[in-house]
Protein backbone atom coordinates (compact mmCIF):
# COMPACT_ATOMS: atom_id res chain seq x y z
CA UNK A 1 0.00 0.00 0.00
CA UNK A 2 0.68 3.70 -1.00
CA UNK A 3 2.50 5.76 1.91
CA UNK A 4 1.54 9.25 1.77
CA UNK A 5 4.05 11.60 1.41
CA UNK A 6 3.53 14.90 1.43
CA UNK A 7 6.72 16.42 -0.02
CA UNK A 8 6.00 13.84 -2.99
CA UNK A 9 2.28 15.75 -3.55
CA UNK A 10 4.13 19.14 -3.01
CA UNK A 11 6.78 18.70 -5.47
CA UNK A 12 4.14 17.48 -8.03
CA UNK A 13 2.08 20.42 -7.74
CA UNK A 14 5.10 22.92 -8.08
CA UNK A 15 6.14 20.52 -11.18
CA UNK A 16 2.68 21.77 -12.18
CA UNK A 17 2.88 25.42 -11.38
CA UNK A 18 6.04 25.07 -13.19
CA UNK A 19 4.47 23.94 -16.78
CA UNK A 20 1.73 27.29 -16.02
CA UNK A 21 4.09 29.36 -16.83
CA UNK A 22 3.07 30.47 -20.26
CA UNK A 23 5.87 32.99 -21.21
CA UNK A 24 8.64 30.69 -21.59
CA UNK A 25 8.90 27.31 -24.07
CA UNK A 26 7.45 24.30 -23.08
CA UNK A 27 11.27 22.64 -22.84
CA UNK A 28 12.29 26.08 -20.44
CA UNK A 29 8.91 24.90 -18.42
CA UNK A 30 9.87 21.32 -18.64
CA UNK A 31 12.81 22.00 -17.07
CA UNK A 32 11.57 23.56 -14.27
CA UNK A 33 9.27 20.97 -13.68
CA UNK A 34 11.88 18.61 -13.45
CA UNK A 35 13.52 19.99 -11.09
CA UNK A 36 10.67 19.11 -8.73
CA UNK A 37 10.26 15.46 -9.57
CA UNK A 38 13.29 13.92 -10.77
CA UNK A 39 14.80 13.79 -7.33
CA UNK A 40 11.59 11.21 -6.48
CA UNK A 41 12.31 7.84 -6.32
CA UNK A 42 9.90 5.70 -8.47
CA UNK A 43 9.34 3.67 -5.87
CA UNK A 44 7.92 6.35 -3.35
CA UNK A 45 5.17 6.69 -5.51
CA UNK A 46 1.58 4.86 -5.94
CA UNK A 47 1.64 1.66 -7.95
CA UNK A 48 -0.18 3.49 -10.45
CA UNK A 49 1.92 5.78 -11.46
CA UNK A 50 5.59 3.81 -10.40
CA UNK A 51 5.90 2.67 -14.57
CA UNK A 52 4.61 5.87 -15.49
CA UNK A 53 7.28 8.23 -14.20
CA UNK A 54 10.01 5.23 -14.59
CA UNK A 55 9.37 5.52 -18.46
CA UNK A 56 9.13 9.46 -17.91
CA UNK A 57 12.74 9.16 -16.51
CA UNK A 58 14.01 6.99 -19.39
CA UNK A 59 12.42 9.22 -21.95
CA UNK A 60 15.38 11.78 -20.36
CA UNK A 61 17.67 8.92 -20.14
CA UNK A 62 20.52 11.74 -21.44
CA UNK A 63 20.31 13.22 -18.28
CA UNK A 64 22.76 10.60 -15.79
CA UNK A 65 21.90 12.87 -12.72
CA UNK A 66 20.14 15.68 -11.62
CA UNK A 67 22.13 18.66 -12.19
CA UNK A 68 20.63 21.30 -14.26
CA UNK A 69 23.09 21.64 -16.79
CA UNK A 70 22.79 17.82 -17.76
CA UNK A 71 19.10 18.35 -17.79
CA UNK A 72 18.60 21.56 -19.89
CA UNK A 73 21.21 20.15 -22.46
CA UNK A 74 18.99 16.95 -23.06
CA UNK A 75 15.73 19.05 -23.00
CA UNK A 76 16.66 21.15 -25.34
CA UNK A 77 17.45 18.21 -27.86
CA UNK A 78 14.05 17.14 -27.40
CA UNK A 79 11.28 17.97 -29.89
CA UNK A 80 8.49 20.65 -28.92
CA UNK A 81 6.16 17.41 -29.54
CA UNK A 82 7.89 15.18 -27.09
CA UNK A 83 8.51 18.26 -24.41
CA UNK A 84 4.22 18.84 -24.29
CA UNK A 85 4.40 14.74 -24.44
CA UNK A 86 6.11 14.92 -20.85
CA UNK A 87 4.69 17.82 -19.97
CA UNK A 88 1.42 15.84 -19.71
CA UNK A 89 2.99 12.57 -18.79
CA UNK A 90 3.70 15.55 -15.40
CA UNK A 91 0.12 16.59 -15.34
CA UNK A 92 -1.47 13.13 -15.65
CA UNK A 93 0.77 11.65 -12.99
CA UNK A 94 -0.13 14.70 -10.24
CA UNK A 95 -4.13 13.73 -11.04
CA UNK A 96 -3.80 10.10 -10.09
CA UNK A 97 -1.63 11.10 -7.19
CA UNK A 98 -3.81 13.61 -6.24
CA UNK A 99 -6.62 10.79 -5.50
CA UNK A 100 -4.59 9.81 -2.38
CA UNK A 101 -5.24 13.62 -0.43
CA UNK A 102 -8.06 14.83 0.99
CA UNK A 103 -7.71 18.20 0.81
CA UNK A 104 -6.06 19.47 -3.40
CA UNK A 105 -5.32 22.45 -1.43
CA UNK A 106 -3.09 24.88 -4.51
Amino acid sequence: MYQQDDSINVRFRAAVKALENSTKSVQQRLVNACVYILPINAYELPVEIQADFIDFGERLSHVEDTKLESLVATIQQISEAEATELAQAIVQMLAVLSTYYDDNVD
